[in-house]
């Protein structure tokens, strides 16, 4: 049997086209050698890349008598991806994951191209989403998604509290976000630190909050402020406040422009440079590298008043900057391992793989979502966490903004923030 295929993409618009066959003949693909094919950036990026890699390790670490292999593939560029999903099956990989959203276009792509060799792999695809692998035979691919809308909602209460701590006395406070594109995956984190200060902002969650406030700084609630200073959310490049509308209204948010940069290095230095001038207390930057554009802002004015969320990972331990108060996190080690080890044992544990590996199934659970430790003040996220993932009533909280996200989404807009259902839709607690 002669399995082949042939990639083809233009370096520059006079180049010779590039060719990626697979090898002639019959490919034996193994299961247990398990590849991670990065999404252009380096194995070492200390995100996405470099946590999925130790994932893997860990899970071959368990089972030190099986004969597994692995190997990641980094790709050059973005044009490069698919040339290794190639490699990968001409090296007789049957296990392969993929992280991030850059994946979705080459998935359904060498699906396509190639499905009979795809069908005999299995891939662990994270951060993955209904629309992208809707149309293919997708039965084989693990699509784990995260509820970032959570981990950003941990993180907007938590800046609430902690904003309120260091700045009180200021006569305002305020908070925004940008996203390096207008992608669900970014737009998720958005729209979850939105809601979070929405939430921190709602009078009938005062009380609780004084309560929570007090656990995390051990202050006698007795001493605390009858109210919190209100956060104020605003568009970082006009300045526009966003939050405090009427239930059902739609705030004027301005143009995609004013939110959504690209992930390129100093990318988005205009907004962090309009919204440090706008007087934003705390910026959630959803755009990769561009972190770095917030970060030297604030270092280049030496401002002990400006602070930082992070997103995916524990920035705070990527960026040598004490200005992090939380980090919106993905837990991407436990859905790899878990669906590595359904592959493993499908044969004696069928339900768990299908859990993970059904045709359009979508894999999610609360418990990949939460927020980092921070440093200086490790029981802000501890107590947060507690508060809205324990088994009190609290905790339908989380589940709540997830439902109510899912609202938003199932209506599938093309930004800006999904066709401004996120400001108009009503959240739970309103």
């Amino acid at each position: 049997m002669k399995n082949s295929i042939k990639i083809l993409f233009t370096i520059i618009i006079v180049a010779p086209l590039v060719f990626s066959t697979i090898a002639c003949g019959k490919i034996k693909l193994i299961k247990e050698n398990i590849a991670l094919i990065t999404d252009a950036g380096s194995i070492n990026d200390k995100s996405f890349n470099e946590l999925s890699w130790n994932a893997i390790n860990a899970f071959i670490k368990k089972y030190p008598n099986k004969h597994f292999q692995k190997k990641y593939f980094t790709p050059q560029n973005n044009n490069d991806i698919l040339n290794k999903y190639v490699a990968a099956a001409n090296n007789y990989y049957g296990t392969i994951v993929v992280p991030g959203f850059l994946h979705a276009k080459n998935l359904q792509e060498f699906c396509k191209t190639n499905k009979d060799i795809f069908k005999k792999q299995h891939y662990i695809w994270l951060d993955a989403n209904k629309f992208d692998l809707a149309n293919i035979d997708n039965q084989n691919v693990a699509k784990i998604v995260f509820d970032s809308v959570v981990s950003g909602f941990y993180a907007g209460v938590s800046s609430g509290i902690f904003l309120n701590y260091k700045m009180f006395d200021q006569n305002e406070i305020k908070v925004s976000t940008w996203g390096g594109g207008d992608k669900q995956g970014v737009v998720d984190f958005m729209a979850g630190f939105y809601a979070g200060i929405r939430y921190f902002n709602n009078d009938k969650n005062t009380l609780e909050l004084q309560k929570l406030f007090s656990s995390i700084f051990n202050n006698d609630s007795q001493n605390l402020k009858p109210t919190f200073k209100k956060i104020k959310f605003i568009n970082p490049f006009t300045g526009t406040r966003i939050d405090n509308h009427n239930v059902g209204e739609v705030p004027n948010i301005g143009s995609a422009d004013d939110w959504f940069t690209n992930f390129n290095s100093q990318g988005g230095m205009h907004l962090a440079k309009k919204a440090y001038k706008l007087g934003v207390n705390a910026m959630m930057p959803v755009a990769g590298i561009q972190t770095m554009d917030w970060l030297n802002v604030i270092k280049d004015n030496n401002d002990v008043n400006r602070f930082t969320i992070g997103v995916d990972i524990d920035m705070s331990k990527v960026y040598d900057s004490k200005t992090f108060i939380t980090s919106a996190l993905k837990d991407l080690k436990t859905p790899i391992i878990d669906s590595l080890t359904a592959i493993k044992n499908k044969h004696k544990d069928l339900e768990t793989y299908k859990k993970y590996f059904s045709n359009n199934v979508l894999a999610s659970s609360l418990e990949w979502s939460g927020i980092a430790n921070n440093q200086d003040f490790p029981k802000l996220s501890a107590n947060i966490m507690k508060h809205f993932t324990d088994n009190s009533t609290t905790n339908t909280k989380a589940i709540d903004v997830k439902e109510w996200y899912k609202k938003v989404v199932s209506k599938n807009f093309n930004n800006i923030w999904m066709g401004k259902e996120i400001f108009k839709t009503k959240l739970p607690w309103e």
